[in-house]
């Protein structure tokens, strides 16, 4: 039969376990070790911004000539003018689409 110990902080433990405190650091032990990364300078989320903001307008940009390349070369030629202006709703969803799909990609 094995006998249980009650810890001073009411943990138990068995013989032929080593006490909870002996076992490894506690929780609150462990959040003390811990260092929270200090906030980027206010240059640097700048420049981060400005390069994000590149890289969206650079996705969008080559959406458009995708967008461009597909309708007048191969949409248009075949029949299908309804990415002109002929219909402005249409074409207005695919420049959503073709700006967005590279953004997300």
């Amino acid at each position: 039969m094995s006998e249980t110990k009650i810890l001073s902080d009411q943990q138990v433990a068995h013989n032929s376990q080593a006490p909870a405190e002996r076992a490894g650091t506690l929780f609150h032990e462990a959040a003390i070790g811990t260092t929270t990364p200090s906030h980027p300078s206010r240059g640097r989320q700048i420049l981060r911004f400005v390069r994000h903001f590149g890289e969206m307008l650079l996705a969008m940009v080559l959406g458009m000539v995708a967008l461009g390349v597909v309708n007048g070369l191969i949409l248009v030629p075949l029949g299908f003018t309804y990415l002109s202006n002929a219909s402005v709703e249409v074409s207005t969803l695919a420049m959503v689409a073709a700006m967005t799909v590279p953004m997300v990609a």
